[in-house]
């Protein structure tokens, strides 16, 4: 067996104790950085909030402003009384409810012809649920059980949105058109 100085032993002994002390700083910084990257995350995503926030502020003050448009139009005055009435509607209505409603939004048809052209009936539909009318209220102006609608709006998002869902998510995803 081969012996060793006490000089080489300490040597030896200050080699181990600074690779310890190494991998300690080493561990220390790594653990510095993962704590760095785990708040750069956190502050990415307050971040993305912010910005997620001002967009939907911007965008809500924008629907805001064209829904007041859609109630201050006189055919939204006609369509509501005939929901009152339980009427239902007739084609003029109809034609003068396209009108509007590609005078106030001009995009909305090409929006909900997207995913391939709508009838009459399911772009009226569309107008109907944009323009805040209740599914009630919308079956009954169209003469068409509410079972009916719901199907029809169960269908036109998938067709529109190509997303599977409730008749929910279809009216909110047109409400959000502007």
């Amino acid at each position: 067996m081969k012996q060793y100085s006490n000089d080489s032993k300490s040597a030896a002994d200050k080699k181990i104790i600074e690779n310890i002390q190494l991998k300690t700083v080493n561990q220390n910084l790594l653990n510095k950085k993962s704590i760095a990257e785990a708040e750069k995350i956190v502050l990415q995503k307050k971040i993305d909030e912010y910005i997620e926030e001002a967009e939907l502020s911007k965008v809500s003050n924008s629907i805001n402003k064209i829904d007041e448009k859609i109630f201050a139009s006189p055919i939204y005055g006609v369509v509501y009384d005939y929901s009152q009435k339980g009427k239902s509607l007739n084609d003029g209505i109809f034609t003068k409810l396209i009108i509007m409603m590609d005078t106030i939004i001009p995009s909305f048809r090409i929006k909900v012809n997207s995913g391939g052209p709508l009838t009459k009936l399911e772009y009226v539909i569309c107008i109907l649920v944009r323009m805040h009318f209740r599914p009630v209220d919308i079956s009954s102006l169209l003469d068409i059980t509410a079972a009916a609608l719901s199907m029809k709006r169960k269908r036109m998002l998938k067709k529109i949105y190509d997303v599977n869902g409730a008749p929910k998510d279809f009216d909110l995803r047109i409400r959000k058109i502007y």
